[in-house]
């Protein structure tokens, strides 16, 4: 039959037509479909309307065409059934006609136009949508997660077409992201499948037309245009939720709501400690400008706690100005004391000659264009008085831009020695005790530019405890010559500080090389595995997916360089055919390599139990524990592992994972929020996150269960994994067992593997799972009341603890 078209408008580059279905079941399901006149595929959908009449949307292609035909089609059988589909009729819309029609229809025909423009915003086709989850900036182009649902059907596959307004090609292939069975919300029997898709698109002009379509029923198809402010809206989002503290504009007017005002600044005048600590700070001068030196005395004159003393060190007694203004200092306020150097005998020895001259129980470092906030001793003390076994202290830190802004604060965790090797994250204000300080190499010229970090490293080797005092005391001034205002601003530090590193594990007894990092003053640290190369068991839970699982295994003994290893497929109930083939194949080819052992346990999925099975089947010095969804990049990633696994203070080693399009799955694990989350999940590759901890090697409370390195030892120490701990947090809390030990748990991001998350087991957020995910979360909220209560001891207090923006460290 033909179709009787009633009407026609446009709107935002698709075309609305009114149609008659004369003779068509009210309650048959409708489907379209629709070329150009070039015979290309035109997205379309179509909608019933009212028992007879339907609305049909097209997108108003801009190629070289005049025409669009197209077909409807009508079904009185399941959705699922495509041979259940019947040709209704056809029609074609010449693209011209229907520009004067839509014009002449807005003026003459306006409830026409009202019904059917915009008819399928908010609808559902067919049960078949496409909606963006999210579109993440990276590097001038934009990575859009695409979402397309369709009706269940178990030989389903999903395919995603990416298309401008002009139906060309976008060039840029659909990454397969994953695909999960859900419920529909209106029914418990209806089931869809959605599949995500991640595609990089660039950030022009043009309307981006996503069509998607079930490869098994054709009839199940829909699109999704994407115009560009659209797109525009949603990196915005993100960009605001993602927005890390260090790159938060609102930061200077949160540090103003933090300041210490000075009816505050009074009473800390009045507060009397047990222990009255002195304080030192050496400061070395050379020609100091009026402003810096002014700025920096007028810091240490308004400080609410009395004990201080200020030692200046001169090294540039030809500057008469300054000489001046330092006496002028020191005849003003008895705290403050001055040496004079008969020349600059470099940053190292200046500093060294004020130590010498020093008296304060502790001695601080402060650089001469730098300020410090009112509180600072105030709050050092305190820390002091609270645990009397300090020895060294440090705070949080900003820098203040020329314009006199406050800028990219740095909210420091605590004691994290694995993040002090790869870069000198402690800085300022540092303070060491005295007799601690004296004991310490602290005027080596071999370690010039990077004194300081030669120096804390010492400190902190020696140290009866490392108190970070979490507010923001000190601020770097953005001055021309300043490493605050450019990285590089001092070259020559960087070989110094890869040599202070050096001499740390020198010091220690460790096996390490350290090399330049991505970024100035950043190291890379390699930990080398014992000369042996203890044997170590990598333990693969898997059920089914066997083309995960082969992914998994080849990826490893493909590019593997360690020598002494054996892969432990741990079977958990898999039922399909092609699962035990596989499973006889990659033992038959790889004899000695891989094994595969049956776990016999029964009442559903637990992943604790199937770890604590591999580990007594297994032989190795060291366990690998590691999904079957893995896809390895790093060929040296077990020597990596094993060379920090191996030192007597670590209880165990995650990895940098990431997902098939780059964007970042895992970089450690906070303990905070509802549970503990991922740190800089979804964050592109090219983003390190805050302070760029992501590229660092860090201490972390837990790191995740899906590549983690633990020694047998420690392992059975610890009792293994919490059984009660069925599918969530498990990883988690044996992390933070091993913490109870006092080990800890380190992040390394020079191993890096492919996570293909979701593709081998469901969301935990899935209907069947709610109460199960809210079970474990109970236990490890009671069980670990002190992280939930106090916070994550590796995270600043001062940021988020609630998700998802303790994810991205922000305000």
């Amino acid at each position: 039959m033909d179709i009787t078209t009633m009407g026609i408008c446009r709107n935002a580059e698709k075309i609305y037509q009114l149609v008659s279905l004369e003779g068509v079941s009210p309650d048959a399901l409708l489907d379209i479909s629709a070329q150009d006149d070039n015979g290309e595929d035109v997205p379309a959908k179509v909608f019933r309307d009212t028992p007879t009449e339907a609305v049909v949307v097209l997108i108003d292609a801009h190629s070289n065409t005049s025409n669009i035909s197209y077909t409807i089609y009508a079904s009185d059988g399941a959705i699922q059934d495509a041979s259940a589909w019947l040709e209704v009729g056809a029609a074609t819309v010449s693209l011209r006609d229907a520009k004067l029609q839509s014009r002449m229809n807005y003026r003459v025909h306006k409830d026409l136009t009202s019904r059917i423009r915009d008819y399928d915003n908010g609808r559902q086709f067919l049960f078949s949508t496409i909606f963006i989850k999210k579109a993440i900036p990276d590097r001038g182009s934009a990575i859009v997660r695409v979402a397309v649902r369709v009706p269940w059907r178990e030989d389903g596959e999903v395919a995603l077409r990416v298309r401008d307004q002009a139906l060309a090609p976008i060039d840029s292939a659909p990454i397969f992201m994953g695909s999960q069975k859900f419920d529909a919300r209106f029914s418990g029997t209806v089931k869809f499948r959605e599949t995500v898709f991640s595609v990089r698109l660039p950030r022009d002009e043009r309307t981006v037309i996503f069509d998607a379509w079930d490869k098994a029923d054709p009839h199940q198809h829909t699109f999704f245009e994407l115009a560009k402010p659209d797109l525009d809206h949603l990196i915005y989002e993100n960009e605001v939720l993602t927005r890390s503290a260090d790159r938060d504009p609102y930061y200077n007017e949160w540090f103003h709501k933090q300041q210490a005002q000075p009816w505050e600044l009074r009473l800390q005048s009045e507060v009397s400690f047990d222990n009255e600590v002195t304080w030192s700070v050496v400061v070395p001068l050379f020609h100091t400008t009026h402003q810096q030196f002014t700025d920096l005395v007028a810091s240490f004159r308004a400080q609410s706690y009395a004990h201080w003393e200020l030692v200046l060190v001169n090294a540039s007694p030809e500057d008469g100005e300054l000489a001046e203004e330092v006496a002028a200092a020191v005849a003003s306020d008895e705290r403050i004391r001055s040496i004079t150097l008969h020349k600059n005998l470099g940053i190292t020895l200046n500093t060294a000659a004020g130590i010498r001259e020093a008296t304060g129980d502790f001695v601080g470092f402060v650089d001469h264009d730098d300020t410090i906030e009112p509180d600072l001793f105030f709050h050092y003390t305190e820390a002091v008085n609270k645990e009397p076994e300090t020895d060294v202290l440090y705070c949080d830190e900003d820098k203040i831009d020329p314009s006199g802004t406050h800028v990219k604060p740095f909210l420091k965790p605590q004691l994290e020695i694995d993040l002090l090797t790869c870069k000198n994250y402690i800085s300022h204000m540092l303070a060491v005790r005295r007799s601690l300080l004296m004991s310490l190499e602290f005027d080596n010229p071999a370690f010039e530019g990077a004194q300081d970090h030669h120096l804390t490293l010492q400190a902190v080797e020696k140290a009866r405890r490392v108190t970070h005092v979490p507010r923001v005391l000190y601020h770097w001034r953005m001055w021309e010559t300043s490493t605050a205002t450019s990285g590089d601003a001092k070259g020559y530090a960087q070989e110094a500080g890869m040599n202070a590193v050096r001499a740390h594990f020198k010091r220690i007894g460790v096996d390490a090389e350290v090399t330049e990092g991505e970024r100035p003053f950043s190291y890379h640290v390699f930990h080398r595995p014992p000369v042996e190369h203890p044997r170590v068991s990598i333990l693969i839970p898997s059920r089914d997916h066997a083309e995960l699982l082969q992914r998994c295994i080849d990826s490893i003994i493909g590019k593997t360089t360690y020598d002494n290893y054996e892969v432990l497929v741990i079977e958990n109930n898999s039922e399909r055919t092609e699962t035990f083939s596989y499973y006889q194949q990659v033992q038959r080819e790889n004899k000695g390599l891989v094994r595969v052992v049956t776990w016999e346990g029964k009442g559903g999925f637990n992943y604790s139990s199937l770890i604590n099975f591999g580990a007594k089947e297994s032989s190795g010095d060291y366990l690998l524990l590691l999904n079957n969804d893995m896809e390895l990049r790093t060929p040296d990633w077990l020597e990596r592992m094993v060379g920090l696994a191996s030192r007597k203070d670590v209880g165990a080693v995650g990895a940098l994972l990431l997902y098939p399009d780059n964007t970042v799955q895992h970089a450690g694990v906070i303990v905070s929020g509802s549970c503990a989350n991922h740190f800089g999940i979804d964050l592109p590759e090219s983003n390190h996150g805050y302070c760029n901890l992501i590229e660092d090697e860090q201490d972390l409370s837990a790191v995740t269960g899906a590549c983690l390195m633990v020694s047998r030892e420690n392992f059975q120490e610890v009792g293994g994994f919490d059984r009660d701990l069925a599918v969530a947090f498990n990883d988690v809390d044996f992390c933070l067992k091993l913490r109870e030990q006092g080990l800890l748990v380190v992040y390394t991001p020079q191993v890096v593997l492919t996570h293909f998350e979701s593709v081998s087991r469901g969301s935990d957020y899935s209907t069947d799972r709610v109460k199960r995910f809210a079970h474990e979360v109970g236990i490890m909220r009671e069980r670990w009341s002190d992280y939930y209560g106090l916070g994550d001891p590796y995270y600043s207090p001062l940021l988020r603890s609630y998700e998802p923006l303790d994810t991205y460290w922000s305000f």
